[in-house]
């Protein structure tokens, strides 16, 4: 019934109401513009309030990821992104900004973006790289440092992830040696 009436009366809008309802509305192209982002905005607000749980997990991932104290406020206060001691409020307590590791994760940064900061990305890849440095600005791709930065034979060779590991790691982690610093302190070391 709605897709029929829609194609009959493109100016014409219908909602269902909770009732059983029908609502319709004839809204010239500016009214239609305003409805829609409105209806938007909504949505978002609503996939906010509805994803808080991870959200508090986001937001505290990026206050360690930029030394600050871990806050479990939701909405995030405007004062404190407003008030320039929040962003250097880490490096007075003297807390280190923990780096995000991530293999071949743009993506998934920005995935992260648009649900937690925006669910309209940034026209440029610098804004977005710069939303992204925002909230982690230590970011470590192991797809970069694999392919740019190590020797030809990883360079040239498969670098997922799992094939990383098994290069680098042949015989699994049981080779590598954990060393606890204060074991090589009673060794004598």
């Amino acid at each position: 019934l709605y897709e029929t009436i829609q194609a009959e009366y493109p100016s014409l809008i219908l909602e269902k109401l909770e009732t059983d309802q029908i609502r319709v509305w004839r809204l010239n192209p500016a009214e239609k513009l305003l409805r829609e982002q409105r209806l938007e905005k909504e949505a978002w607000e609503h996939l906010l309030v509805n994803q808080v749980g991870f959200w508090r997990i986001f937001q505290a991932l990026s206050d360690a990821c930029n030394g600050r104290e871990i806050l479990w406020n939701y909405p995030p206060s405007k004062s404190a992104d407003s008030d320039p001691s929040h962003s250097e409020r880490g490096a007075k307590h003297g807390r280190r900004r923990i780096p995000i590791v991530v293999h071949n994760g743009l993506m998934d940064l920005l995935f992260l973006m648009t649900h937690f900061d925006s669910h309209i990305l940034p026209s440029s890849y610098s804004e977005a790289k710069e939303m992204i440095h925002d909230y982690f600005p230590v970011v470590y791709d192991t797809k970069i440092l694999s392919t740019e930065y190590s020797d030809t034979e990883i360079r040239n060779g498969c670098t997922a992830l799992g094939d990383l590991y098994k290069k680098l790691c042949p015989t699994g982690l049981a080779s590598l040696k954990h060393m606890n610093p204060d074991e090589n302190e009673e060794e004598g070391g």
